[in-house]
């Protein structure tokens, strides 16, 4: 058995002995589902992680599904919620691009004296065109708490293990440590959230270690339209990457990223569980290594059902 199978096993293992246990009789269960269907333009497909894109624009075709079920004992602090979803793409002319990532989580939930505590596992495995492309395994401890009525503070570590199947020299370690800040003008209907992150990646080729930080700001507005409540969503996100390798052969200028990328989203309900979701968004990364530079545009819609 796979580390995959072996994290998915013990994951279900945990939720079903949780459900046999007297606790759970006395406490609160809830399920969610959702799934999608859409489709995407990008003007400059590619993989981001690996340095490599066409050049050339497709269009994609985009599927998702995903479930969860947490359990919140009666007057106790603290809830459990276990998780699985996958996405895919399938793109109309470069199958090579096709990607199949299934995530698995499983998540801690603590409330105490105003503060909220959550320790959660994530397991990602990504098929890349049919074929094992990479698995990552996280675990993120964080803490937050809400000031007032109109601010809300969160601090995480997260600490994760890349394993590519084939690119083995990219497999890494890294940890970051991360703020995020939301600034609430009406509850979750209209706010504004700042980010922080700092990043330190240990890859197992030396070539491919960085350090760098992560920046993000972005901006929610929900309003009623007819009889419709459209919310709106707006990011820009900024992140610097200062890599150990050279930028080139025979130099000893260290290759250096500056990646952008602005988002711009509209969320339309039908009804109680059926939506609409529409996106825009750019992509421009200026890097020292030709390979890693990447401009391009991308655009999409998409049915979604949830419940």
């Amino acid at each position: 058995m796979n580390t995959w199978n072996t994290r998915f096993a013990l994951i279900a293992l945990f939720t079903s002995w949780i459900a046999g246990t007297p606790l759970a009789q006395a406490g609160d269960w809830q399920f969610t589902a959702d799934a999608s269907a859409g489709a995407s333009y990008d003007n400059n497909v590619g993989i981001e992680d690996l340095d490599t894109n066409a050049q050339e624009a497709d269009s994609i075709v985009e599927l998702s599904a995903g479930g969860s079920v947490s359990y919140t004992p009666t007057e106790q602090p603290f809830s459990l919620r276990v998780g699985y979803d996958y996405s895919g793409t399938s793109h109309s002319r470069f199958q090579d691009f096709d990607l199949d990532l299934h995530h698995a989580v499983a998540a801690i939930d603590y409330r105490h004296a105003g503060f909220d505590a959550a320790l959660t596992f994530d397991q990602y495995v990504g098929v890349l065109d049919g074929a094992n492309y990479v698995s990552i395994s996280q675990v993120s401890p964080s803490i937050g708490r809400l000031f007032g009525e109109s601010l809300y503070v969160r601090a995480a570590w997260l600490a994760s293990t890349r394993d590519y199947d084939v690119l083995t020299e990219r497999s890494a370690n890294n940890s970051a440590g991360r703020i995020d800040t939301y600034l609430l003008f009406d509850g979750l209907d209209r706010y504004l959230s700042l980010s922080l992150q700092t990043i330190d990646e240990d890859a197992r080729a030396s070539e491919f270690d960085y350090e760098g930080f992560k920046t993000g700001v972005g901006y929610t507005h929900t309003f009623a339209l007819s009889s419709m409540r459209l919310k709106l969503k707006s990011g820009l996100r900024f992140e610097d990457r200062t890599y150990a390798a050279s930028a080139a052969e025979g130099t000893d200028e260290a290759r250096t990223d500056q990646r952008w990328r602005a988002t711009l989203g509209a969320e339309v309900p039908f009804s109680e569980h059926v939506s609409i979701h529409g996106m825009l968004e750019h992509t421009n990364n200026a890097s020292s290594l030709e390979s890693a530079r990447l401009n391009k545009f991308s655009a999409g819609l998409e049915l979604r059902v949830s419940f």
